[in-house]
């Protein structure tokens, strides 16, 4: 017998045994989850397959939510769960980004994001007269994404104009999604044109209006899901002026709509059970890549100076769907102060 407590026992039964039956973990999975693949194959979906995110906010994960799969157990029992199990929402902050643009006093300029934001890697900036290049290079050992940008100004051809190439190898994620099934390895190859314009108000007020226009290219492939080539846009507007609540003051005011995937689909073949008793069998049907709703930046910033060397900024930034999230929004805001030797 087993003594549970004082004058607790309980003892062995030859027809029944010891113990008592547990129908909620006998019905459980046993030996973890895992999703037929075909051919014999099959992926453990304990934990997510995929990271959703960058320029596809939470579309992967959001629409594999309206889905459900069927998954076997280690014994090979079957059971329905909700595609959402398959995805993972990525988390950035981008709106410290941007207040720390405005506090260098580099938000607005059509280099500054030409790469997204959720890539890693250094810029490195060059000029050569009316033409400024951007290099992407790899930070550290972990990461292979580069990339290589060149905006001209049209000068007097056409005064205000200036035009952008950038060309773009995304190693470890496409369009800002990754794969996290060992062993594999999604990626994309990026082709974008800027287009900027300086619109003069008056000798120190203007606007500032710039957009970009690409494709995304995938490379590698992911266990039952298949990305499509993808276009993105981005676009932005600002408000730039001097001299304005006092001599020698800058003030500037912006909105702008980052980087997005505006067409592109993930194709998946999934299992899916009709009813408990019938078969699995795989079905095929496309994800769109579009987020619901796009990230949305307003932008202030303020610089008064103090001595003829010095000067005290402002800045504050309110992030409305951030990361392309339907309802999310941040705020940031900063005080910097500079000094010129």
């Amino acid at each position: 017998y087993v003594a549970f407590a004082p004058d607790l026992r309980h003892g062995f039964d030859e027809t029944f045994g010891h113990g008592f039956l547990d129908m909620r973990a006998a019905l459980m999975p046993i030996g973890g989850s895992f999703m037929p693949i075909g051919r014999g194959k099959r992926v453990r979906v304990d934990r997510p397959i995929v990271l959703s995110g960058g320029m596809a906010g939470n579309a992967l994960s959001r629409r594999l939510a309206d889905h459900d799969i069927a998954v076997v157990d280690g014994l090979g029992a079957g059971f329905n769960r909700s595609a959402s199990i398959l995805a993972a929402d990525a988390v950035q902050s981008s709106g410290r980004d941007t207040a720390l643009e405005l506090l260098t006093g580099t938000a607005g300029d059509p280099m500054q994001n030409v790469f997204p934001t959720y890539i890693e890697g250094q810029q490195l900036d060059l000029s050569v007269g009316d033409t400024r290049i951007a290099l992407l290079l790899p930070s550290d050992g972990s990461n292979r994404n580069i990339g290589i940008s060149v905006l001209r100004d049209l000068g007097d051809d056409l005064p205000g104009v200036s035009l952008g190439l950038t060309a773009m190898q995304e190693a470890d994620s496409y369009v800002g999604i990754r794969s996290l099934v060992d062993g594999t390895r999604l990626g994309g190859t990026h082709v974008a044109a800027t287009l900027g314009l300086d619109l003069p108000i008056s000798g120190s007020h203007g606007l500032r209006v710039t957009g970009t226009v690409g494709v995304a290219m995938p490379r590698g492939d992911m266990p039952a899901m298949e990305m499509s080539t993808v276009n993105f846009n981005a676009i932005g507007m600002s408000y730039a002026g001097r001299d304005v609540m006092s001599a020698g003051d800058r003030i500037s005011i912006g909105v702008s709509l980052p980087q997005v995937v505006h067409s592109g689909v993930a194709s998946v073949a999934l299992p899916t059970t009709r009813s408990i008793r019938s078969a699995r069998q795989p079905r095929a049907f496309d994800l769109p890549l579009a987020p619901e709703q796009r990230q949305m930046d307003l932008t202030f910033s303020y610089a008064l100076p103090v001595s003829r060397n010095a000067e005290v900024s402002f800045s504050a930034v309110r992030s409305l769907n951030e990361d392309h999230i339907a309802g999310r929004s941040a705020t940031g805001a900063g005080v910097g102060f500079s000094l010129r030797f």
